[in-house]
């Protein structure tokens, strides 16, 4: 993140600092341009980092709104902030609403039309025939146990296939290059040819595609050690899959998508196990991996 701006005096914004420490947020972090606060904010807590946080930014280059819709701003007139909290996974949508009616009431006090709150998480001003949008708010779960245990995934998927990019079905690769691509589109940052290897392009594989690879024809005999019978696993993945979309999509969880989610959780960590206690175990027809 680049132009961080921390310690006190003359350090930027002191009196929303003020009101963040007040608040129970934790120190206020400056950055001058990023690509998205809530990425940030959010790859922190994927790497352990779950306490309070709040980031504030004059520039986002990949700001983004709900279904990853572009969400562009002029440097110095817009107000782009996320902070993070711990969170219930079976209530994720209370503290979007809270911040929502939040940051209503504050618009309200400062200016001259109507602010109105466009469900689920939009603010518009009523000042002409067309409502022109004042403010969004993103709310976004992360779930550690399900990030950890789909990074997991991943690592097995580049130890065990020894061919790298060339032995993944064709019709995932062009998936994952397609989704590099929509995000190069978003952040200019991202360069498109950076990832040619299996291990680099596993970043952008979501759930799904780590499924299609383990149980493909070519591949499930190098798993069938850590997961047995497919079917058993077809099925726990299901219940994984159910449970990181309602929190990745901020839904309510139910009992038993939470219940069956943390059941599939328990079962992989269990067949992950079987490779951390056999460290000289290799998949059949393993060669040494150049990827």
């Amino acid at each position: 993140m680049p132009g961080l701006s921390g310690g006190t005096g003359s350090a930027p914004l002191p009196l929303s600092r003020e009101a963040a420490r007040r608040a129970g947020l934790g120190p206020l972090r400056h950055v001058v341009e990023t690509g998205s606060t809530n990425r940030d904010l959010a790859a922190e807590a994927r790497r352990g980092e779950v306490g309070a946080g709040l980031l504030v930014a004059d520039r986002q280059t990949a700001g983004r709104g709900r279904l990853d819709r572009r969400w562009r701003d002029a440097p110095g007139r817009s107000l782009l902030a996320s902070f993070r909290l711990p969170s219930l996974a079976s209530e994720p949508f209370g503290p979007t609403a809270a911040v929502t009616a939040a940051a209503r009431a504050a618009a309200a006090a400062l200016l001259p039309v109507p602010v109105l709150s466009k469900w689920p998480n939009d603010l518009v001003i009523d000042d002409r025939p067309a409502p022109g949008k004042l403010a969004g708010v993103l709310s976004e779960l992360v779930d550690e146990e399900s990030t950890a245990l789909e990074i997991s995934l991943r690592a097995v998927v580049n130890l065990l296939i020894s061919g790298g990019v060339r032995e993944i079905p064709q019709h995932v690769i062009a998936k994952v290059d397609q989704r590099i691509e929509d995000i190069a589109r978003r952040n200019p940052a991202i360069d498109p040819a950076g990832f040619p290897t299996l291990s680099a392009k596993l970043e952008h594989f979501d759930l799904q595609d780590i499924q299609e690879v383990i149980v493909s024809r070519a591949h499930w005999d190098k798993f069938r050690f850590l997961f047995r019978r497919k079917e058993t696993f077809e099925a726990n993945f299901v219940q994984l899959t159910d449970l990181r979309n309602a929190i990745r999509h901020t839904r309510t969880v139910d009992e038993v998508t939470l219940k069956g989610g943390d059941y599939a959780v328990a079962w992989f960590k269990s067949a992950l196990k079987r490779l951390a206690d056999r460290p000289d175990w290799t998949p059949p027809d393993a060669d040494p991996k150049e990827n």
